[in-house]
């Protein structure tokens, strides 16, 4: 007789700053589309849940504050489970999945998290999803989205164990979900980013009141403005305050953002011939600035201002043009019901951007590589435009413009090196590594090259680890960035394997088809599958490490997937174990990205 599986699980949350309990929120949601019914509450709401006779599977979702302290709501709780006085079976009955926020930016990463895990272990716990470790450091959705997207499997595995266990006691404790096909690891994810500039339709529901045009002003904005690349709110009036403080914008911007003004010496452009991205090589001359010091993997932050006509062309529309040098603070009226959305929107931020070049052979100069963001015209963007600091930056490089020699001054740009950074080569120079980097992700490579290139000069009779690099592009003879200098390093022994993938040189035409070389990878993952026996026997064996420069959204996820595939198929082991192995390398600082979305 089939048993019944019941379909209750339960959700606890630990935040902080509202991301944990989001990402709780949003499990809550979902549940219902697969099928299962979740109690979701905060680990401070005590009255709502009782772990001590909890018979169905539990997740917790926690971050980390501080110096590594629990968040407020979930401080009572963990003081609860390190009572001494409990008993190592206290919790023999209970399983468990667990989620960790954390930045690896500060000391005690995920700490909260790995606090409760601990102590849910040594209380007889069981765990039936492996334990995820979310960086925000550099980016939670690395880790949040495939976790998220095996999370459910490992559910219904845990919920129809517990059933047959019921069936049948004298099965065992509730372990492990099934194996998981790889596929269900690659999230499928669309991220509905809020937006201040979405038109409003005032209109009545039954189409009886015509729309009223409204005047320009701060707190309702309208097309064109609205379309401009300021991102003007466009939010009812009523739901606004506004106010304007007159303070000295240059100073604010020179206090918070930049340390330094650093001049570009030159601009040279790496990509040729019609590409959908275009990409620069800016050098700057830090010879006058001994604080910009830096080492090949550290990133810095570049602050661009709101182009002066864009400012102009506002402050004329909306009559204001004598309120140039004012701040304008805008907040949500204490009785509006829409609470929340104008705090969570991020101010004008420093694109932060990684350093390409190392000291040791470039002293004075900083170089970073950008490609030039286009945004095509569209129906909710009349004229197409370039991105705001890429466009900012093109502008003012002005590529393909005669260059004044004398007395003319060079363009500067605001400039502050980004503390606490990790992705850095290793301290041991026997220490083999593996760099990942498509596209400008390669940046912060040919600094490591080049550092490496110094230290092999200066240390003859060091031995040095092996060295790998991956890169990918489209087409070899148009975007392959740094090739010259790359092929160069491996003539000279610094880099010991270079492979390149070329993602439409492969495409032939055949008619109306297009057919792939199967002969050669594509994209960065592919080649890292094609030498996965070297890669496990860096990782583990050698205990090397992993550098992933790039795009978060699609390259670093793929990137990630693979890893956990090769793992799988070179360990033999199952997906959740080979999770955990890429998770104790990211722990141990073995997994570095440093990735963009």
């Amino acid at each position: 007789m089939p048993c019944e599986v019941n379909t209750r699980f339960v959700i606890l949350y630990g935040s902080q700053k509202g991301q944990a309990q989001s990402i709780a929120e949003g499990i809550a949601v979902e549940a219902e589309d697969h099928g299962l019914v979740a109690e979701l509450s905060c680990l401070n709401q005590s009255e709502k849940y009782n772990l001590e006779k909890e018979k169905a599977p539990v997740v917790f979702i926690v971050s980390t504050t501080g110096d590594g302290e629990p968040p407020d709501n979930a401080l009572q709780f963990v003081k609860g489970i390190k009572k001494k006085t409990l008993s190592t079976d206290h919790y023999k009955h209970l399983c468990y999945a667990l989620l960790a926020l954390g930045d690896t930016n500060y000391a005690n990463f995920c700490n909260c998290g790995k606090t409760i895990e601990r102590r849910l272990q040594a209380l007889g716990a069981k765990q039936f999803y492996v334990t995820g470790y979310a960086d925000d450091g550099v980016g939670l959705e690395v880790v949040v989205d495939p976790w998220l997207e095996g999370l459910w499997k490992a559910i219904k595995g845990a919920l129809s164990k517990m059933a047959s266990d019921k069936v049948d006691p004298l099965k065992g404790p509730v372990g492990d979900s099934p194996k998981q096909d790889p596929d269900s690891l690659l999230p499928d994810v669309e991220l509905n980013l809020l937006s201040l500039n979405d038109h409003q339709n005032y209109t009545h529901k039954d189409g009886g009141a015509p729309h009223v045009p409204l005047a320009a002003s701060l707190t309702c904005s309208l097309p064109p403005l609205s379309q401009s690349s300021l991102n003007v709110p466009a939010l009812p009036p009523p739901y606004l305050h506004v106010s304007l403080q007159d303070v000295d914008s240059r100073e604010q911007v020179r206090n918070d953002v930049a340390d330094e003004d650093i001049p570009i010496e030159r601009a040279i452009q790496l990509t040729t011939g019609d590409l959908v991205k275009t990409s620069l090589l800016l050098e700057l001359d830090t010879s006058a600035y001994p604080t910009m010091t830096y080492l090949p993997g550290d990133s810095f932050d570049v602050f661009c201002p709101n182009r002066a006509t864009e400012v102009e062309d506002m402050l004329c529309r909306l009559g204001l043009q004598d309120k140039k040098h004012h701040q304008v603070h805008v907040s949500l009226n204490k009785d509006t019901k829409k609470k929340g959305k104008v705090q969570h929107l991020p101010k004008l931020q420093p694109r932060p951007y990684s350093a390409a070049s190392s000291c040791l052979k470039h002293p004075g100069k900083l170089h970073f590589v950008f490609n030039v963001v286009e945004f095509s015209a569209c129906s909710g963007r009349p004229v197409g435009r370039r991105g705001l600091c890429t466009g900012w930056l093109f502008d003012l490089i002005n590529p393909g413009k005669p260059k004044c020699s004398g007395s003319h001054a060079l363009p500067k740009i605001h400039v502050s090196l980004r503390p606490k950074c990790s992705f850095r080569l290793p301290s041991d120079l026997s220490v083999p590594f593996v760099m990942v980097g498509p596209g400008t992700g390669v940046a912060p490579f040919i600094g490591f090259l080049q550092q490496r290139e110094k230290e092999r000069q200066d240390n003859p009779e060091a031995v040095f680890g092996e060295t790998w690099l991956f890169f990918g592009c489209r087409y070899r003879d148009r975007d392959y960035l740094f090739r010259e200098e790359l092929e160069g390093f491996v003539t000279s022994g610094v880099l010991d394997h270079l492979k390149v993938s070329f993602s439409r040189d492969e495409l032939e035409m055949e008619g109306n088809e297009v057919t792939t070389s199967v002969a050669r990878p594509r994209y960065v993952q592919h080649n890292l599958l094609l030498h996965r026996q070297q890669i496990t026997e860096i990782l583990l064996k050698k205990n090397g490490c992993l550098y992933v420069c790039g795009d978060a959204k699609n390259m670093a996820k793929d990137v990630n997937d693979t890893l956990i595939e090769i793992i799988k198929t070179q360990l033999q082991v199952d997906q959740l174990e080979a999770m955990k192995t890429l998770a104790g390398l990211r722990e141990e600082k073995r997994y570095l990205q440093d990735i963009w979305g």
